[in-house]
C-alpha cells in the first residue's frame, strides 16, 4: 500500500484522494526530544496542534502532534523513556504508554490519561549493541550526535570531571569535595552523585565514555526536592522598593496560592546568586535572606521573581536512578542546604545532561563544569576536543508499516537539516566514532 507520508510529500501537503486517519507511535531518547520535536514541526509546518506535559515543550516527557490536510488527519504520539528502554520496547514490541489529549493543550504529566500502543519508531543516543536487546536486528539511522555535559549544584565550586573522578563518584556513590577542588579545606565537604536510570542513553554513553562501564552497575541517589515551583513559574513577587540599596532582609511579596518553604532559592532579573526564603511570613509574603545579597544592590522586575527547589535528604537508589533527564535537570538546579553524606557537609551533586536538559538546569541554577579540561562547545566536537558525546540513532523494526517508514524517513532528513538545540549536523563533524564511548577518529562520518 503507498504511503499516505510518501503522498503528503509529494503534493506539499495537497488533499489525497480518499480521508485518511495515520498515527505514528515514537518513544526512546529523553536527550534528543527537543531536537525531535523540532524535526516534527518542520515536516509539519503550522497550523499544527501540539499537545504536551510540560508548559515548556522541549521538556516534556510526552508530546501529541495533530495536522490536517485535505481530509486527512496525521497524529504523531511521543512518549521518552529513555534509549536502552525504547530501544527494548521496539526488540519486544512491547507497549508504550502515551497520551491520550490531542485538543492542543497543556496536561499535567501525573494525572493526564494514557493508554498503551507499540511504537513504530525508537530513538536512542546509543547503538543497540550497547544496550541488552539484541534479539531482533532493528533498522537504525544515525541521525545527529548528541553532546552531553556534566553539571552540579548551585554554589558547588566543582569546576572539571575527569574520567578518573567520575569513576569514583559513580562506582562509590560519594566521595570528598577535595579530590576535586585540590583544597584540603574540602576535605569534610561531599559530592554525591545522581542521574539516569540503566535505561538511559544519556548514562549509558557517559559511563562508556569516562571507564565506569557502559553495562557496569553505578550507586546514585535521588534527591527529595523541597520548594512547588520549577522552570519559568513566576511568583509574581515585588519589593516594598524598586531599588533596595541596603539590603537588610527585604520583605517580598508574592501572589496568593504559591507555597514557599525556608531555604527555598530566589531567582530573577537582578537578584544576586544564593538569595533564598529566610522566612515564610503569610501565605502572599516572605523575607530573603539578608547576607546572600549583602554587599550588593537589588532591582526587582515585579514579575520576574521565580521560586526554585531545595534538597536536603535523598535515597541511595543503588543501580536505579530517573527515567528523564528533566527530572535529573530538577536535582541539580536544586541548592542543597542542610545536605549531607558520610559525615560530610555541605554536599552538591553531581550529573550528567544532554544540551537542552542542561540549559534547563543552568536557567534554575545548575553550575556547567569542564570533561577532562575542556569546555563544551559546538567546534570542540566537531574537532575531537572534545570526547563525551554520542549519535542520536532512529530505529525501526524490520517489520515496520509503510506509513511509520516513509516519516523515519522525513524525520531523518529533518534532523540533518535542523538538528535543533540538542545536537550538530553529521556533515560539519570532523571526526567520528565506531562504538559509544570508543576511539574517536579524524575521519568525518
Amino acid at each position: 500500500m503507498k504511503s499516505k507520508f510518501l503522498t503528503l510529500v509529494a503534493l506539499g501537503f495537497a488533499m489525497t484522494a480518499q480521508a485518511a486517519n495515520i498515527n505514528v507511535y515514537i518513544t526512546g531518547s529523553t536527550a534528543g526530544r527537543a531536537s525531535i520535536y523540532d524535526a516534527i514541526q518542520q515536516i509539519f509546518p503550522a497550523p499544527i496542534t501540539i499537545t504536551k506535559d510540560n508548559a515548556t515543550l522541549n521538556n516534556a516527557g510526552r508530546a501529541n502532534f495533530v495536522k490536517v490536510v485535505g481530509a486527512d488527519t496525521y497524529t504523531i504520539y511521543t512518549s521518552w523513556s529513555g534509549s536502552a528502554t525504547g530501544v527494548g520496547s521496539l526488540v519486544n514490541n512491547s507497549n508504550v504508554a502515551f497520551m491520550v489529549a490531542v485538543g492542543g493543550t497543556t496536561e499535567n504529566p501525573t494525572t493526564t490519561s494514557t493508554f498503551n500502543h507499540t511504537a513504530d519508531i525508537a530513538f536512542s543516543d546509543v547503538f543497540q549493541s550497547s544496550t541488552p536487546h539484541s534479539a531482533v536486528p532493528l533498522n537504525d539511522f544515525t541521525t545527529i550526535v548528541l553532546p552531553f555535559k556534566f553539571f552540579t549544584s548551585e554554589g558547588s565550586p566543582i569546576t572539571n570531571v575527569t574520567p578518573q573522578l567520575a569513576q569514583y563518584l559513580y562506582i562509590v556513590g560519594s566521595m570528598p569535595l577535595a579530590l576535586f577542588t585540590g583544597d584540603s579545606a574540602h576535605e569534610t565537604h561531599g559530592v554525591i552523585a545522581t542521574g539516569r536510570d540503566s535505561g538511559s542513553g544519556t548514562r549509558i554513553t557517559t559511563m562508556a565514555e569516562t571507564g565506569v562501564g557502559a553495562f557496569s552497575n553505578v550507586v546514585q541517589y535521588t534527591p527529595t526536592v523541597a520548594g512547588t515551583l520549577g522552570a519559568n513559574v513566576e511568583i509574581n513577587g515585588t519589593v516594598p522598593n524598586p531599588l533596595i540599596t541596603t539590603l537588610d532582609s527585604p520583605v517580598v511579596t508574592h501572589a496568593g496560592g504559591v507555597t514557599l518553604v525556608v531555604n527555598q532559592p530566589i531567582r530573577g532579573p537582578g537578584i544576586p546568586p544564593g538569595a533564598k526564603v529566610l522566612t515564610v511570613d503569610s501565605t502572599t509574603q516572605f523575607t530573603m535572606t539578608e547576607d546572600a545579597t549583602a554587599s550588593q544592590s537589588i532591582t526587582v522586575n515585579p514579575t520576574g521573581i521565580r521560586g526554585g527547589q531545595n534538597v536536603s535528604a535523598h535515597t541511595n537508589v543503588g543501580n536505579g536512578g530517573s527515567n528523564s533527564g528533566g527530572t535529573v535537570a530538577g536535582y541539580v538546579a536544586a541548592t542543597t542546604e542542610g545536605l549531607s553524606q558520610d559525615g560530610r557537609s555541605p554536599c552538591y551533586y553531581l550529573s550528567y545532561l544532554g544540551v537542552s536538559d542542561g540549559n534547563t538546569a543552568i536557567l534554575n541554577g545548575a553550575v556547567e563544569c569542564q570533561y577532562n579540561g575542556v569546555t563544551y562547545t559546538p567546534d570542540n566536537v566537531r574537532n575531537g576536543r572534545y570526547s563525551l558525546w554520542g549519535y542520536l540513532h532512529l530505529m525501526t523494526r524490520p517489520d515496520v508499516n509503510s506509513d511509520a517508514e516513509a516519516f523515519a524517513s522525513q524525520l531523518t532528513g529533518a534532523l540533518d537539516g535542523f538538528p535543533g538545540t540538542s545536537g550538530l549536523k553529521l556533515s560539519t563533524m570532523r571526526v567520528s566514532r565506531l562504538a559509544d564511548g570508543g576511539l574517536i577518529v579524524n575521519e568525518a562520518y
